[in-house]
């Protein structure tokens, strides 16, 4: 399974087990602070604020994208590929 496979894979079961990610997405807002860019990869330190039942939530944030083919793609954290590579693993023995 490549980068980018995994990544939309995600992203669909995540929305298949829970979509309310998709309502609280819906009206959350993004403020990006700071873009370091370092080779082919970002770093991106944002501000992701949301109303959860009444409560206003931010949380600080730093994600990594990797230049890929072009486009900048969302990399998985090191415990995300973890644990994409144990499932990889028990299913392709």
């Amino acid at each position: 399974m490549t980068n980018v496979a995994a990544y939309q894979e995600l992203n669909n079961f995540i929305v298949k087990v829970q979509p309310e990610i998709v309502i609280l997405m819906k009206d959350a807002e993004f403020k990006p602070l700071d873009v370091n860019v370092k080779n082919d990869v970002a770093y991106v330190t944002y501000i992701l604020s949301m109303n959860y039942q009444g409560s206003l939530i931010n949380k600080d944030s730093i994600q990594k994208f990797k230049l890929h083919e072009g486009n900048w793609m969302l990399m998985l954290a090191a415990d995300g590929e973890a644990t994409i590579a144990g499932i990889d693993a028990q299913y392709n023995k």
